[in-house]
């Protein structure tokens, strides 16, 4: 199902969050995009952080005067409604079907009406490759045998 293939969202965006907001989530994050939600926490949209910053690009003033303006520029104006959305029951073969048929690279699953995750068309492709040790990165060399997919132990911070 969907709910099994789906990369959880690690941040969501309210509706009433300024364009600097979205902005700088997403920049920290590292995330190209994330939803919006409404204020019961329903999917309303999605944003991008190049559509952020194109709008955050495209004003004339000057600096000062842009920081000023686009924060009051609520993320609700600029994100996009037209989202596709399946539930985390749908079928693996439904998003497969979607991705075939779509120029879409990403589906957004949803549980209700609000969003639990991301489909990605290269992520359901990955699944038919093999994995092996080659696909993690090395902190050292590698030997070849099950011991390389062991994880280290890590130090807590004090």
């Amino acid at each position: 199902t969907a709910r099994d293939v789906m990369h959880p969202w690690p941040l969501v965006l309210s509706t009433d969050e300024t364009l600097e907001q979205g902005y700088a989530l997403l920049a920290q994050t590292g995330l190209a995009s994330a939803p919006v939600v409404d204020s019961e926490g329903n999917l309303a949209g999605m944003v991008t952080l190049d559509m952020i910053a194109a709008a955050r690009l495209r004003s004339p003033k000057p600096k000062a005067a842009r920081v000023s303006s686009s924060s009051v520029r609520l993320v609700r104006h600029l994100m996009t409604t037209d989202v596709t959305r399946f539930e985390e029951s749908t079928p693996l073969g439904t998003l497969m079907e979607f991705f075939t048929d779509e120029s879409s690279s990403l589906a957004l699953i949803v549980r209700g009406k609000k969003p639990r995750g991301v489909v990605h068309c290269y992520a359901l492709a990955a699944l038919n490759e093999r994995l092996t040790s080659d696909h993690f990165a090395a902190t050292q060399s590698r030997s070849g045998t099950s011991a390389d997919l062991l994880v280290p132990d890590l130090a807590l911070a004090e």
